[in-house]
C-alpha cells in the first residue's frame, strides 16, 4: 500500500507529542519560535560553541519558513537547534554557499563539494538543520538525540520535505554522530580538505541525509525503542540515563553562591 502523506504527518504529530512530553518529564521548557535575532545572540555568548550557522543568520537568508528550538532550564539557556525549508538541489546549494549565505553568496563563499554517485539527486522541497547546541551541563545526557529528531518532525508536519539534510565536520563523522545519535539514514562524504567559510579553514565535510521515506521508516522504530524504555524505565528507574532542569538549576545556583 502507498504511503500517504496522511502517514508523515500524523506520525510528525505523535513524535512530537512523545518528545516534547520526554522534555516535560525531565522538567524542560521547550520554546519554539522563529525569532532568529534571539537565536544568534543566545549562541555569540553560549560557552563552548564552535560557530554560529550564518544559514540561520536573517542578515544573510530567509529564513520566512524556519523555526528555532529553545530548550531552558529555568532562567537558563540549555541548548537549542534549527531548521529551514528551502528549494533546490541540496549539493548545488552547498557548492554555491547560497545554504549558509542566501543573497549573500558569491566566489568567496563556494565550497568544492559533491557527492557520492549512490547518493540521488537531493533535489526538490528540502529541509535543512543545523545550529545545535547544548551547555556542557546537559551533554551525555540524551538530548543531543531527542531536539535533532524533534526538529525534523516538526519540519516534516509544516513542510512535508522530499529530503531532510544536514552537514557535519570529521569530528563528528568518524564517531557516526549523523546516523547513531542524531538519527538520519545516511552520512556521506562530500568534500575532502576544501575550503570552507564557515571556518575559514580546509575541512573534510559530511552530509547526512534521508528521504521523506527513510525518515518514516526510522521514525516508527524509534518510536518503538521509546515505548520499550518507557516500560524499562517505569519497572526499574535506575535504567534511565537523563538528568532534569532542576538539576542543571540547582547547579547554577550554587556556582552563583561560591
Amino acid at each position: 500500500m502507498p504511503v500517504r502523506t496522511q502517514d508523515y504527518t500524523t506520525l510528525a504529530h505523535v513524535l512530537i507529542e512523545r518528545l516534547r512530553g520526554k522534555l516535560t518529564q525531565m522538567e524542560f521548557d521547550l520554546l519554539e519560535h522563529d525569532d532568529f535575532e534571539s537565536w544568534k545572540a543566545e549562541l555569540a555568548r553560549a560557552p563552548a560553541t564552535l560557530m554560529v550557522n550564518p544559514a540561520f543568520d536573517p542578515a544573510y537568508c530567509d529564513l520566512s519558513r524556519a523555526r528555532v528550538l529553545q530548550l531552558r532550564a529555568g532562567d537558563d539557556t540549555v541548548g537549542v537547534i534549527a531548521g529551514k525549508a528551502i528549494d533546490g538541489d541540496f549539493v548545488e546549494l552547498m557548492r554555491s554557499g547560497a545554504l549558509w549565505y542566501g543573497r549573500e553568496a558569491g566566489a568567496a563563499q563556494q565550497v568544492a563539494v559533491s557527492a557520492p554517485p549512490e547518493v540521488p539527486a537531493l533535489a526538490g522541497r528540502l529541509a535543512y538543520f543545523g545550529g545545535l547546541w547544548l551547555h556542557p551541563r546537559v551533554r551525555g545526557t540524551g538530548l543531543s538525540s531527542l531536539l535533532p529528531r524533534l526538529i525534523r518532525a516538526i519540519a516534516v508536519r509544516d513542510w512535508l520535505p522530499d529530503f531532510l539534510c544536514g552537514g557535519v565536520l570529521e569530528a563528528l563523522a568518524i564517531r557516526e554522530i549523523p546516523t547513531r545519535v542524531y538519527g538520519y539514514a545516511h552520512c556521506v562524504q562530500i568534500g575532502q580538505a576544501v575550503h570552507f567559510p564557515l571556518t575559514g579553514k580546509k575541512e573534510n565535510l559530511f552530509m547526512p541525509w534521508e528521504s521523506l521515506t527513510e525518515w518514516l521508516a526510522l521514525s516508527q522504530v524509534y518510536l518503538a525503542a521509546l515505548s520499550l524504555d518507557e516500560i524499562e524505565a517505569r519497572v526499574d528507574p535506575s535504567h534511565q540515563d537523563t538528568i532534569g532542569a532542576r538539576t542543571v538549576v540547582a547547579e547554577r545556583q550554587k556556582q552563583s553562591m561560591a
